[in-house]
């Protein structure tokens, strides 16, 4: 579905063409076990930088997909150690001072997913709703959000198909989430309300009922109480 993505971008290159973006594609930790697929907004400078024509030719678009593993995980045996190699001591990006990260790492610990050890984010599934975004960092404009959006829902529909989560954490806001839970369909909200957590309940599909929470971007916030409260929200379930 990336290329798809990717085609939507390039039919609107006029849009972006003083702009080098970069693409992401959903990454699968080596010790997967469906247990919790996390969702960002858009990757934060990522891979290599391409203009938007680049994205109107399916050779283009076909070596930007290629090139993403390589960019990513380089001679890994898991795509998500780079998570871990970068804790504090990343030379360009410090996963350590990612309020993102940092929370990630506490969910992951406080249910159990995985042992608190440089293992942890080997055991999780990650992707962001938005797969295209500027190469120097920061979310994409309302522009490349629009032009992008129905092929990243599809998109996220089919990570959902193929990875199975059984726990969806949304660290987006639920301003940024709710076009993807609603026209994916099958999203049932919960009633039930957490201090510092914006949506929680579950989404149907294909028979299988993935329980999801949607939290706020935690830049900024009470990573603790944050943390609490996403664990308090899936034992409510």
């Amino acid at each position: 579905m990336l290329d798809a993505v990717l085609a939507a971008v390039g039919k609107a290159k006029g849009e972006f063409k003083d702009t080098p973006l970069t693409a992401f594609d959903t990454l699968v930790g080596s010790e997967w076990k469906n247990d919790l697929l996390v969702v960002g907004r858009a990757a934060n400078g990522w891979g290599d930088a391409w203009p938007a024509e680049e994205a109107m030719s399916p050779e283009h678009r076909s070596r930007i997909v290629r090139s993403l593993p390589e960019a990513v995980a380089g001679d890994r045996k898991c795509p998500m150690t780079w998570v871990t190699e970068s804790w504090s001591t990343g030379a360009d990006y410090n996963t350590a001072g990612s309020a993102f990260w940092r929370v990630a790492k506490a969910v992951t610990e406080q249910l159990g997913i995985a042992p608190a050890d440089s293992t942890w984010a080997s055991h999780l599934a990650y992707t962001n709703l938005y797969r295209v975004s500027p190469h120097g960092g920061g979310n994409p404009s309302d522009p490349l959000c629009r032009v992008q959006e129905q092929s990243c829902i599809d998109s996220l529909g089919e990570d959902l198909d193929r990875l199975q989560p059984r726990r969806v954490l949304f660290l987006t806001g639920y301003d940024w989430a709710r076009p993807f839970l609603e026209r994916l369909g099958g999203w049932k909200s919960s009633d039930t309300r957490i201090d510092g957590l914006e949506a929680a309940g579950r989404l149907e599909r294909g028979g299988r009922s993935i329980q999801v929470v949607v939290a706020p971007h935690p830049q900024g916030k009470q990573e603790q109480k944050l943390t609490q409260g996403v664990a308090q929200a899936w034992q409510a379930m």
